[in-house]
């Protein structure tokens, strides 16, 4: 056990890093964690967990798009 899981609980701890790891959706994190989204979005900021990820291609079509 570490710091984080002692502080936040497996289930958050867990819900993080399947997140950070892109291996599950935003939705499916905030279940897992047992928090409402935004909840679990304010979370995520205070970690410094991005929680839009755009690749290169992705960004500059949306940056595109505002022109």
């Amino acid at each position: 056990f570490d710091e984080t899981l002692l502080k936040e609980g497996v289930g958050v701890a867990l819900a993080v890093k399947l997140f950070d790891d892109e291996v599950i959706s935003l939705g499916k994190a905030a279940k897992l964690a047992g928090l409402p989204l935004s909840e679990f979005i304010d979370h995520l900021g205070a970690l410094k967990i991005p929680v839009v990820r755009y690749g290169k291609e992705e960004l500059q079509r949306e940056l595109t798009a505002f022109e």
